[in-house]
């Protein structure tokens, strides 16, 4: 059954979001014709040059920022609509338990976000006209593993993914608290969130104090921190990130198992 909710998940966000991944692409090889970066540095150009190339940037860069802002629309709205608003009555009859939903939505959420993400990158490559992506690349891959080692490079998508797992869950749970008031479920869904946010930061800093007395006499010893250290301070926030989304998931699922309020 997960597998259909997640079908229908991306069906009904992937309408909003191709086309906005498809017009920042587009845009981009048109900017790799005009060249806004080369009109926008040099000095003569004409004024009507310099006008298009500085138009032609700020869409570009509204158009990177509309992606953004949608993903998070989407993430929020889709929660909301599918299990707390009207669509929830329907979602609920169907023989599906609540921990589903929630994954479903996570799932599809992290889908878009690293699609954004890699979207954008890949724009940002079309338009910088960079001449030898795959030598670049290359090279940053060395000081990277010369930086971090192969542990700690290994481990930074781990990272990413559970600090993304847990900033999302932070949303769901927050939108799950608000709807057990009886009013004003918006307002209250934003102080649950600052709630939350407070009490996510209080936890990193605690573990981060906490750890501080281990790793801080070897980072002022040494020039540069060791991959070491580097390892364990990526794989400790990481079990912290994942803890908190677990904390978030088991949070959200108890509320719409035993506390949902659809009126």
């Amino acid at each position: 059954m997960l597998k259909k909710l997640l079908k229908y998940e991306i069906k009904a966000t992937a309408r909003i979001m191709l086309p906005l991944y498809l017009a920042l692409i587009v845009f981009s090889l048109v900017n790799l014709v005009v060249n806004p970066l080369k009109l926008i540095e040099s000095s003569e150009n004409t004024v009507i040059q310099a006008i298009v190339a500085n138009l032609s940037m700020m869409l570009y860069i509204v158009l990177i920022i509309g992606i953004s802002v949608m993903t998070l629309v989407i993430m929020i709205q889709r929660f909301y609509k599918s299990l707390l608003g009207d669509e929830g009555y329907l979602m609920f009859t169907l023989p599906v338990e609540p921990s589903q939903h929630i994954l479903s939505k996570l799932l599809v959420s992290l889908m878009w976000s690293a699609a954004s993400f890699l979207t954008t990158l890949l724009s940002v490559a079309i338009i910088s006209r960079i001449p030898d992506p795959a030598r670049i690349i290359g090279e940053l891959y060395k000081i990277l593993v010369d930086f971090l080692g192969y542990t700690s490079l290994a481990l930074i998508p781990i990272y990413l993914l559970a600090a993304a797992c847990s900033g999302i869950m932070m949303v769901y749970t927050a939108i799950a608290l608000g709807h057990l008031f009886n009013k004003h479920k918006l307002l209250a869904s934003f102080g649950m969130y600052a709630l939350l946010y407070m009490i996510n930061q209080t936890v990193l800093s605690v573990c981060l104090f906490l750890i501080g007395t281990f790793i801080m006499p070897t980072l002022f010893m040494s020039e540069q921190p060791a991959p070491e250290v580097i390892t364990f301070l990526m794989a400790f926030f990481s079990l912290v990130s994942i803890a908190l989304a677990g904390a978030g998931f088991a949070v959200t699922n108890h509320i719409l198992r035993n506390k949902l309020n659809l009126e």
